[in-house]
């Protein structure tokens, strides 16, 4: 959630979209969170919850994109920059997914 000193446009669609969240509600989610990165496409918190919700569908490589300019717009925010849907990412800096101990890379399925 973004600061409550932040007074972006996009806030009441990303805070619906919270809800919607909550409730699994995955397509409705998705387009709420779409609805806020368009009212303010500044907003990390949109565009990280929008990575968190096509993960949750599945659409990994549509969520990349989405975890990098939470990244990018929010250096140092240590929900986005901690979370380990991120990590698996690799870094703003590198571009780079992390390699796991057994040489895999990124998701495991």
């Amino acid at each position: 959630m973004p600061p409550a000193t932040n007074h972006s446009a996009g806030i009441p669609a990303l805070v619906e979209g919270n809800k919607l969240f909550a409730d699994h509600r995955w397509t409705a989610t998705m387009k709420k969170y779409q609805e806020a990165i368009q009212a303010d496409p500044s907003l990390a918190e949109a565009h990280y919850n929008l990575a968190l919700t096509l993960d949750q569908q599945g659409r990994f490589s549509e969520s990349r994109p989405h975890y990098m300019k939470a990244a990018e717009l929010a250096p140092g925010h240590p929900v986005i920059w901690n979370a380990p849907p991120f990590r698996e990412y690799g870094t703003v800096e590198t571009d780079t997914p992390d390699q796991a101990p057994d040489g895999h890379m990124g998701h495991q399925h």
